[in-house]
């Protein structure tokens, strides 16, 4: 059966328009699942991110050769995108009522919590302004562990600059800038994207957007994993994580 409650801050809707068979996903607008403020702010700043990373690929050629190129503005770029996948993270952990011990900052192994609602492993992007044929699964290691590369290496170039410049290459702030594309879109879905995107579902039943450049493949849900729900008929409620 489908799910008559959304989580608060979890989008998981097949690929539906925004009103189909009496069916809706339009809680993503209530106040109650997340406030204006908060989906104009998380869309404002992944849409800088990417508006940075366009002007930094006016200097650096988007190819596979290049994925080693680090600096100064990527090392700037991995940080801001870092910061903000860690906010997204942290804001529907909050959302959801989840708390740590007093005194306690929330970390990775936190995050990795929200892969089994979310399937944030299971996203797909590809970059349709590269030289090739490019899909990165920015969250993948998820599947297996609370690890991820790039962000282990934000963390070490964060700390040791001098010895670890190196870890802000291109490579890594795609994967980051990549990373806060996948969990804002699994916030808000399709209403992220401006009325002109290209959208479609393939026949696995994955939903296809082409949003910037950036092309979302997102995850298939089963179909008592639905958030949607009839009209003016629910409630948003928080997510127990353990």
């Amino acid at each position: 059966m489908i799910i008559d409650k959304p989580y608060k801050r979890i989008h998981r809707c097949k690929g539906l328009p925004v009103f189909f068979n009496g069916l809706t996903d339009d809680y993503v607008l209530d106040p109650d699942y997340m406030s204006l403020s908060e989906r104009h702010s998380i869309v404002r700043a992944m849409n800088m991110l990417i508006d940075d990373l366009q002007k930094t690929l006016d200097y650096i050629e988007p190819d596979d050769k290049n994925l080693s190129v680090y600096s100064h503005r990527l090392y700037e770029l991995l940080l801001r995108a870092a910061t903000e996948f860690e906010s997204n993270c942290s804001g529907i952990l909050t959302a959801n009522g989840y708390k740590k011990e007093k005194g306690k900052s929330l970390t990775i192994e936190d995050y990795h919590k929200l892969n089994e609602v979310m399937k944030l492993s299971d996203y797909k992007i590809g970059l349709s302004f590269w030289n090739s044929e490019k899909i990165i699964l920015p969250l993948s290691e998820w599947n297996t562990g609370h690890s991820l590369k790039w962000y282990q290496a934000y963390n070490s170039v964060k700390h040791n600059r001098l010895e670890k410049f190196t870890d802000a290459s291109l490579d890594n702030v795609l994967y980051a800038i990549t990373s806060v594309v996948c969990i804002v879109y699994a916030q808000l879905g399709d209403y992220m994207l401006s009325e002109s995107s290209n959208c479609y579902d393939d026949s696995d039943h994955r939903h296809h957007c082409e949003y910037r450049g950036f092309a979302i493949i997102a995850p298939s849900f089963e179909e008592d994993e639905y958030n949607i729900m009839y009209k003016e008929k629910y409630d948003v409620v928080q997510y127990r994580f353990e």
